[in-house]
């Protein structure tokens, strides 16, 4: 039996009735195809998830009574600074974030970037990659919607990390270094954010920014990959490692191991 799953962040709570955005009854009632009593989930993007059924079917619109509510913690941050690229591809970077779990997204207007942002196509992007996410979210049952910023230049971005945020680029310069070299940082970091720059890369002046910033400088192998799944393969990454920190964690421990200490950023 398919599982639904629909975003109402106007909020909820159980024993009561909800009403659908239009867009999300049309989604549910037209292309989902459900029907009086499925069963279904709401989620508002910040946790909470209700399970419930679906009660008046009409031809726009629908109700569904919330049976019982859970809310689940937030997830340690995960942040992308991504240079941004072309709409089919930024959709597909945005979408697959979101699925690995990404709680940031800052769209990098960098230096060798090939696209033009103006202030109407900006936010029609912006709200585009928005319902992208929700999609994401709806797609692989992710409760949290990660939030996503104005597009910035690196430096704005890099100025809105917190200091104990451990910090990676996919580098393509001469001193970039090996996953080994990273592992434990992110390991048991609090907050880590990744930077992925555009077609073009980044410029010499945003590795210099990012290096202040101690961002550590990662190479991703011998072949030079597309920004898309460079930012698959690093997001990814780093969720396997966090996954098998909660699951070797505490055999270290009672080997007395002491994991390396974070670098902080200054």
């Amino acid at each position: 039996m398919a599982t639904y799953y629909i975003y109402h962040p106007e909020g909820f709570s159980a024993k009561k009735i909800c009403h659908p955005h239009h867009t999300e009854a049309h989604h549910l009632l037209r292309v989902l195809r459900a029907t009086a009593r499925d069963r279904l989930f709401v989620f508002d993007g910040n946790g909470a998830v209700g399970r419930c059924s679906l009660q008046c079917v009409e031809t726009k619109s629908c109700t569904v009574l919330v049976e019982e509510v859970v809310n689940f913690p937030p997830p340690p941050p995960l942040i992308l600074l991504q240079g941004v690229v072309k709409n089919s591809v930024m959709d597909q970077i945005i979408h697959q974030a979101t699925e690995l779990g990404v709680t940031q997204i800052f769209p990098i207007i960098g230096a060798n970037g090939a696209v033009c942002m103006d202030g109407i196509h900006t936010a029609r992007r912006l709200e585009h990659w928005q319902q992208t996410a929700i999609s994401a979210c709806k797609q692989s049952k992710n409760s949290f919607l990660p939030q996503i910023f104005h597009p910035y230049s690196l430096n704005v971005a890099l100025e809105a990390l917190t200091e104990k945020t451990f910090g990676i680029v996919a580098a393509l310069q001469g001193n970039c270094r090996p996953w080994s070299e990273c592992i434990s940082e992110v390991a048991f970091a609090t907050s880590i954010a990744v930077a992925i720059g555009p077609e073009g890369d980044f410029s010499g002046n945003e590795y210099a920014a990012l290096m202040a910033a101690k961002f550590f400088p990662l190479t991703l192998g011998s072949r030079i990959l597309t920004t898309q799944t460079a930012t698959v393969a690093l997001l990814g990454t780093i969720q396997l490692t966090c996954r098998l920190k909660e699951i070797f964690t505490p055999l270290v421990g009672m080997a007395g191991f002491e994991p390396a200490t974070s670098t902080s950023r200054t």
